[in-house]
C-alpha cells in the first residue's frame, strides 16, 4: 500500500502470459474488476534494414533482434520522440515506416539527432517498445536530406536529356 489510490506488488516468479491483477485489503475479497497485463521478456534491437532513407518518411524499416510480440502498442521509436505504430513479422522481426523529419531537424544546433558537417544527414536512434512505454536499447539510422535527393533526380534527368538528344 503507497496511499488511497496506489498499491505496489511485486510479481512472484511466473510464466509469460496474460494475467489480471486484483487487489484485496484482507487477502480474502478481491475487487470484482482488475487490469490484465502482459508478461513477456524484454525485446532487444540489432539492426536495421535499410539503416538509411528519407527525410520525406515512408521507409519500411526491418528491425532485427529478440523478444517481438504483437501488441496494440508495438511500435518504433526514431529519435527522442518520433514514435510509428510496428508490424511483428516474427519473435526476431518487425517492420515499421519511417517518420516525416521536417526541414528544421537538418538546422545547426537542432537536438533532432547527429547532423553530419554537410547538413546533409541526420543520425537519430531507433529503439522498439511493446507496451508505448519502455523502449529498448537503440541503434542508429540515417535520414538524408531531401535536397540531395532532388538534385541527384536533376542531374540524373540532366544527363538522360543530354545522352538523348546528342546525335
Amino acid at each position: 500500500w503507497v496511499s488511497a489510490t496506489v498499491v505496489s506488488c511485486t510479481l512472484p516468479s511466473v510464466p509469460h502470459g496474460e494475467y489480471t491483477l486484483r487487489v484485496s485489503n484482507d487477502g480474502q475479497h478481491f475487487s470484482e474488476s482488475g487490469v490484465s497485463f502482459l508478461l513477456h521478456d524484454e525485446a532487444s534491437v540489432h539492426t536495421l534494414a535499410p539503416s538509411r532513407g528519407a527525410a520525406a518518411g515512408g521507409t519500411m524499416v526491418v528491425v532485427t533482434g529478440a523478444g517481438f510480440i504483437q501488441t496494440t502498442h508495438t511500435s518504433c521509436r526514431f529519435g527522442a520522440s518520433d514514435v510509428v505504430p510496428a508490424t511483428v513479422l516474427s519473435p526476431t522481426q518487425l517492420v515499421c515506416a519511417t517518420p516525416v523529419v521536417p526541414a528544421s531537424a537538418f538546422a545547426p544546433g537542432s537536438d533532432a539527432g547527429v547532423l553530419d558537417e554537410s547538413g546533409v544527414e541526420l543520425e537519430v536512434s531507433v529503439s522498439v517498445s511493446l507496451n508505448g512505454d519502455d523502449f529498448s536499447e537503440a541503434v542508429r539510422f540515417t535520414f538524408m536530406r531531401q535536397l540531395e535527393l532532388f538534385f541527384f533526380f536533376f542531374y540524373s534527368l540532366c544527363l538522360f536529356y543530354v545522352l538523348v538528344t546528342l546525335p
